[in-house]
C-alpha cells in the first residue's frame, strides 16, 4: 500500500481500537478509564507511527527517510517487507512500548502496525507474517497504488464515518 493508505488505515485503527478499549474488559489491564484528551492524543500519534513504521526497512519510505540509520540496518538485515513486517517484530515493538513506556503508547502504536501489516497482506506482494518463516501470505488483491486500492479507501473510510455517525 502507499504511504497515504497506510496513512488512513492507522487512524481508522487507532481510532476503532481507542473507542475499543473503552468498553471491552481487556485481560491485562480490564477496562481502561474513558480517557482524556492527552490519552487520546498519544494512542493516536503512536498509532500513526505505528502504521508507518514497518517501512522503516525501506530508505525511501517517510520512516526509512526521517531514520536513515535504523533503515539501513534493518534492510541489510531483513530486506523490505521482511521482519518489520511480521507478527513478531509488532510483538516485540508494541509489546516493549506498553511495558516500558505507557500502556496508551503501546496499544497505540500495536493498533497502527497491525492496520499496516493488514494493508499490505491484500496486496499483491504479500508479507512474511510469521517471519523467520520467509513465505509471503496474503490476499494477494491488488497491487500498490491501484485504483483498487483506492477503492478500498473509500469503502473503509465510508463505513467508519457511517459507525462514528451511528454511535455518536
Amino acid at each position: 500500500m502507499t504511504y497515504k493508505s497506510h496513512l488512513l488505515w492507522a487512524v481508522l485503527a487507532g481510532s476503532a481500537s481507542w473507542a475499543a478499549v473503552q468498553v471491552v474488559p481487556l485481560p491485562v489491564v480490564g477496562i481502561l478509564p474513558v480517557g482524556g484528551v492527552s490519552e487520546f492524543a498519544q494512542w493516536m500519534a503512536a498509532a500513526v507511527i505505528g502504521g508507518l513504521f514497518p517501512d522503516v526497512d525501506h530508505p525511501h519510505s517517510r520512516m526509512g527517510r526521517a531514520m536513515p540509520l535504523v533503515s539501513w540496518l534493518v534492510r541489510c538485515i531483513a530486506g523490505h517487507r521482511g521482519l518489520t513486517h511480521s507478527l513478531a517484530f509488532l510483538a516485540l515493538v508494541g509489546g516493549g512500548l506498553f511495558c516500558f513506556v505507557s500502556m496508551p503508547i503501546g496499544l497505540g502504536f500495536a493498533a497502527g502496525y497491525a492496520s499496516h501489516l493488514f494493508g499490505d497482506f491484500l496486496t499483491d506482494g504479500g508479507i512474511p507474517l510469521f517471519w523467520p518463516w520467509r513465505r509471503r501470505l496474503g490476499f494477494r488483491l491488488f497491487a500498490n497504488g491501484g485504483f483498487a486500492e483506492a477503492a478500498l479507501n473509500v469503502v473503509a473510510s465510508s463505513a467508519a464515518f457511517y459507525a462514528w455517525w451511528h454511535l455518536h
